[in-house]
């Protein structure tokens, strides 16, 4: 049983907070990139009385330590933004380069940026650290992440969390399943198991 959450696309908290308040983790890493975001984070966990519990890093998680990289916002939507060319300079890490405790649950949602978090996870995956993240293969492929997001996950079992995560099933599946719905609605959230 994880005792410790590592949220990576933390944004304000709506998922490591929650998690310690009711007691399904007793602490937690909340790993943040967009500078909105980790003062709405860290008032939220201030007034939620859990400052000791969650350790905040305003970072973006990727495959390289100490590059700077770019966050692009959604016009009328800050809360929402993606790796880009250009927009708010923040520096990134590699999960690799942090030390977590043994009893950990890797949580990841950085709008199809997972691919190159995993590339620089390796050594977290192969002490078999439980994932779960979102997969969305249109922005794992505009983000050119896809093929290591499968590659890290080679030899785990993927369970389907929208399709209630009963049975294992394939990443080739559930593209195949994400594809026939509408643009909007194709993405899921997965479990990664050894």
């Amino acid at each position: 049983q994880p005792s410790h959450l590592i949220d990576v696309g933390a944004n304000i908290g709506t998922i490591v907070i929650p998690a310690i308040r009711r007691g399904l983790f007793k602490t937690g890493t909340a790993i943040e990139a967009h500078p909105n975001n980790v003062r709405l984070l860290l008032a939220n966990i201030a007034l939620n009385e859990v400052n000791a519990l969650i350790t905040v890093l305003h970072r973006a998680i990727g495959n390289e330590s100490g590059k700077q990289i770019h966050l692009r916002e959604i016009e009328n939507d800050s809360s929402t933004h993606f790796i880009a060319d250009d927009g708010i300079p923040v520096h990134s890490l590699r999960l690799d380069d942090l030390t977590f405790p043994a009893q950990s649950l890797l949580w990841m949602d950085i709008e199809g940026y997972e691919g190159h978090a995993l590339a620089g996870a390796k050594s977290l995956l192969s002490s078999g650290i439980p994932l779960v993240s979102e997969f969305n293969p249109e922005f794992l492929a505009k983000a050119g992440g896809l093929e290591a997001f499968k590659h890290a996950l080679e030899g785990r079992r993927i369970f389907d969390l929208q399709e209630g995560g009963q049975s294992p099933t394939t990443l080739t599946d559930i593209t195949r399943r994400l594809s026939v719905k509408e643009k909007d609605l194709q993405w899921t959230d997965i479990l990664a198991i050894n």
